[in-house]
């Protein structure tokens, strides 16, 4: 992956994981990595209480999504269906679509 990009998806992880750590109450955390048609999909997952308020932004929040729009790409993070709590980072790789 360009270099850009592996960074945007450590960092975005990172925070992702670090939150988990910090304030879900998880027992598990699941984090994938996919690279296909053009696009890098990082996942982390947790099966902790949630957000509390979905519409809450802090500051580790905001720049994993200013990341991912950095490049083109989006950062969603919201709440699973029966606890805990989801980030996909979605960013193109347009130099990967034929491999």
């Amino acid at each position: 992956l360009p270099a850009a990009v592996e960074v945007a998806l450590y960092r975005i992880g990172a925070e992702a994981v670090r939150n988990v750590v910090r304030h879900a109450g998880a027992s598990t955390c699941v984090v994938t990595v996919a690279v296909e048609a053009g696009r890098a999909r990082l996942t982390v997952r947790d099966d902790g209480g949630g957000l509390r308020d979905p519409r809450s932004v802090g500051v580790g929040t905001a720049s994993m999504v200013e990341r991912g729009e950095e490049l083109g790409g989006t950062v969603l993070i919201g709440n699973e269906p029966g606890g805990g709590t989801c980030v996909i980072a979605d960013i193109p790789v347009p130099d990967w679509a034929d491999r």
